[in-house]
C-alpha cells in the first residue's frame, strides 16, 4: 500500500507455524435464504415477511432456510483480524465451490485460535471460530457461527482474555 512501511504491512499478517502442513480445514458456508416471521410486526423490512417476530412470546425467528454460499472467498485470521499467511507472506485463502464447500489443504495454523471468514456480497462476511489440531478439522460457517464467534470475540475483549479461554 502506498505510504506504508514493511513493518506496518507485516503487522497485518501472522505467519503460520511449521505444524500447519499437518492440518487441513474444511467445511460448508451457508447463508440465510429466507427468514420468516409469524406476524406483521417484523422488525426488519417491517412487512409481513419480516425477519423477526414481535409477539407475546418475545422476539424470535419463526422460520429459517439456508442456501450454500457459492464461489465465495474464504480466508483465515487470528482473533485480532490479522491474516494468517504462509512463508510467502500471502494470506491463506480458498474459495467455496457451487455447494458452498471450502477446503484448506495447507497453511492451517495448528493450535492457534483461528477465525474462518467467508466474504459475501457488499463486503459482508460470515465467520466461524476454531482452534485447529493436527489432522483433519471441520468448521461450517453460517449466520449462527457468526453470532457465536462475534460474541466470544467481544467477551474476550471485555474480559481481557484471549479467545482461546472460551
Amino acid at each position: 500500500f502506498p505510504g506504508t512501511t514493511a513493518v506496518q504491512a507485516d503487522q497485518r499478517f501472522v505467519q503460520t507455524n511449521a505444524a500447519s502442513t499437518a492440518a487441513t480445514l474444511e467445511g460448508n458456508a451457508t447463508v440465510p435464504a429466507s427468514l420468516v416471521a409469524n406476524n406483521s410486526a417484523g422488525l426488519v423490512a417491517n412487512n409481513s415477511a419480516g425477519l423477526v417476530a414481535n409477539n407475546s412470546a418475545g422476539f424470535r425467528v419463526a422460520a429459517l432456510s439456508v442456501a450454500p454460499l457459492a464461489q465465495a472467498v474464504v480466508y483465515l485470521t487470528d482473533a485480532a483480524d490479522r491474516f494468517y499467511s504462509g512463508s510467502d507472506l500471502k494470506p491463506i485463502s480458498a474459495s467455496t465451490d457451487a455447494n458452498g464447500h471450502y477446503t484448506f489443504d495447507h497453511g492451517v495454523p495448528v493450535g492457534l485460535p483461528t477465525i474462518v471468514s467467508v466474504v459475501m456480497s457488499q463486503n459482508r462476511r460470515e465467520v466461524g471460530y476454531t482452534i485447529p489440531q493436527a489432522g483433519r478439522n471441520s468448521l461450517d460457517v453460517s449466520l449462527a457461527s457468526t453470532y457465536v464467534t462475534e460474541f466470544l470475540r467481544y467477551r474476550a475483549q471485555v474480559d481481557g482474555k484471549p479467545m482461546s479461554a472460551y
